[in-house]
């Protein structure tokens, strides 16, 4: 079975340090493949937690801080997607969590691409459900 291409582009706009995206690349790509996410091409945005702020509010009315956001820009069979992922709040969730920083930004990719897999996280258990699946999939194509 030949694969299919898929542009993967991570873009570094977090401008208070430099934060180095390219080992996820890998990571990305075996997941889409592995797991059938019908994307074509995806996008992956470090920002800060204002900016991400910004896109909540924007889109979700709600002024609240946030991890990630996933968006679809088109869907006629295949996804062309960002992911979009505050940095600040990664930094927060290591000191919360006691996790690297770089597991936790593997884990807000993972956790962005399986909404583009169709999952949700607004209940409890959706949430639950999503946990579990980072988790494995962290375990599969990250650690």
């Amino acid at each position: 079975m030949v694969k299919k291409k898929i542009e993967i582009t991570l873009i570094n706009d977090y401008t208070k340090s430099v934060f180095p995206t390219k080992p996820f690349k890998p990571m990305i790509h075996k997941i889409i493949h592995h797991e059938h996410i019908p994307v074509h091409q995806l996008t992956v945005i470090v920002v800060d937690d204002e900016y991400l702020r910004k896109l909540h509010r924007q889109f979700l009315h709600k002024n609240i801080y946030t991890d990630v956001m996933t968006f679809r820009l088109e869907d006629k069979g295949q996804i062309e997607a960002e992911i979009y992922i505050s940095l600040d709040r990664a930094k927060i969730h290591t000191q919360q969590y006691h996790v690297r920083l770089k597991d936790e930004f593997a884990r807000l990719i993972i956790h962005g691409l399986l909404h583009l897999k169709g999952l949700d996280d607004r209940t409890e258990t959706e949430r639950n459900q999503m946990k579990t699946r980072e988790d494995q999939l962290l375990k599969k194509y990250w650690y």
